[in-house]
């Protein structure tokens, strides 16, 4: 491993070229990685955008989820992922929102590829909590006592 190699698991920050939606120049947007209580802010902000992704990650059941399945849930929940993108590059929700469709999806690129393994532990966690995909106990367990009394091991 390089000393590049570190650097980019310990700083993964990611530049992205846009046109700023105002002036139509370019502009280098700096995707940064969510820091502690920026990762909360996320969290708290777009949980039901998690549950949704991680209810099309149970309904393709392992398979490979399309592309058009997360853009949709995207699309189902704007706001939470407007403030997701504003937060890992600290520009306004509104002046994302602006952005032409090539940069919006250069900037989800870079967003993933970033911020992606912070989504993914937080929609996995919410994955192993659906009953569908819970791993069922093979064993079952002892039947309790009915006589009310405590059932004592080793008892004569």
């Amino acid at each position: 491993m390089t000393d590049r190699d570190d650097a980019g698991i310990l700083f993964p920050d990611l530049d992205v070229e846009v046109r700023d939606p105002d002036s139509g120049k370019p502009v280098t947007l700096t995707v940064r990685e969510y820091w502690f209580l920026d990762g909360l802010a996320v969290q708290r902000r777009a949980g039901s955008l998690f549950d949704a992704l991680a209810d099309v990650m149970d309904a393709a059941g392992g398979a490979e989820v399309r592309l058009g399945a997360v853009e949709g849930v995207f699309a189902e929940h704007p706001e939470e992922w407007l403030h997701a993108l504003s937060v890992a590059t600290g520009r306004p929700p509104e002046w994302i929102g602006a952005l032409g469709g090539a940069d919006v999806d250069a900037l989800t690129d870079a967003w993933w590829t970033v911020c992606g393994p912070f989504v993914m532990r937080r929609v996995l966690a919410r994955l192993r909590a659906i009953p569908s995909l819970s791993p069922k106990s093979s064993t079952s367990s002892s039947e309790p006592a009915t006589d009310g009394a405590p059932e004592i091991s080793g008892a004569a």
